[in-house]
């Protein structure tokens, strides 16, 4: 991803703090402190720190994020610069994209140093680097979604990140097609993500004492040979006190394996929004 990260344009970042008028002259950072701690054979807490240095974020308390919340995560590969329907990004799944009803189709790919085009749509990466900070881009220039659909009656999907010299891509699927990805939720939030591959259907698992909402991945952070993990999600808005926020979350129900991960978001303008991830591990 080096490439994306390199060729970023820095310039709309720091712009976007100056008009923001930030505290002081440094770019805002997020600092995410996790620790996961085991309750029971299937009950764990998750206590958390966050703090963001660098600007008052009480400013920004009026901003929303809008975040790719319906969505499951596929890793994969582009090869001869194409996607293909059938064994989508070489994830053994089929994807019927454009909504024809067969998963024969395939679509031409090509790309430049900040956006990608597929079968003459182009998108940008909906996660990047500038200024020190990872960030999400939920829209483009032009106010519109980052996300894209091959055909109207398609699934929608998003560029998580690219990185063009080896071909490797992350994109975020609708579960259906016609179902969007992205919600909006208030400043300050906190995604937790379960990843976890339980034979059964956990129905009591719950996140901060509610049900999650369920979708898979096949990251290979998480699963070195790309096999399709369950994935369960909750967002948690966090209130900030002098740029600060702790608590603990509970997880209950959850058995065998499993994988935690947070990501803590602030926005500073409905294109800009800061990120911090951990990935956390249960010890017994």
């Amino acid at each position: 991803m080096k490439l994306f990260y390199n060729l970023f344009i820095p310039v709309l970042f720091l712009s976007l703090m100056s008009i923001a008028e930030a505290a002081d002259n440094n770019n805002p950072v997020i600092s995410l402190f996790a620790d996961l701690k085991t309750l029971s054979e299937t009950s764990y807490s998750i206590e958390y720190k966050v703090n963001i240095s660098g600007i008052d974020a009480s400013s920004f308390m009026d901003q929303k994020i809008s975040y790719p919340y319906d969505a499951s995560i596929i890793e994969g590969m582009i090869m001869d610069r194409k996607i293909n329907e059938r064994d989508f990004l070489y994830s053994e799944r089929n994807i019927d994209l454009n909504g024809d009803g067969d998963t024969d189709d395939s679509f031409p790919v090509s790309y430049k140093s900040d956006s990608i085009t597929i079968n003459g749509i182009r998108i940008n990466p909906l996660f990047r680097k500038a200024g020190g900070n990872s960030l999400l881009v939920p829209f483009d220039s032009s106010s519109r979604e980052n996300s894209i659909k091959i055909k109207p009656e398609g699934h929608l999907f998003v560029i998580h990140t690219y990185e063009p010299l080896i071909g490797k891509i992350k994109v975020m699927l609708s579960e259906s097609p016609g179902s969007t990805i992205f919600r909006e939720f208030p400043n300050s939030l906190l995604i937790v993500e379960l990843i976890h591959n339980n034979g059964e259907e956990l129905d009591n698992l719950a996140i901060d004492r509610k049900q999650p909402e369920k979708s898979f991945t096949n990251e290979k952070e998480f699963s070195h040979g790309g096999e399709n993990l369950k994935r369960s999600i909750t967002g948690i808005n966090l209130n900030l006190h002098d740029n600060n926020a702790s608590g603990t979350i509970r997880i209950d129900n959850i058995r065998e394996k499993f994988k935690v991960r947070l990501l803590y978001l602030f926005s500073i303008s409905r294109r800009t929004v800061l990120v911090n991830e951990k990935i956390l591990l249960p010890f017994k």
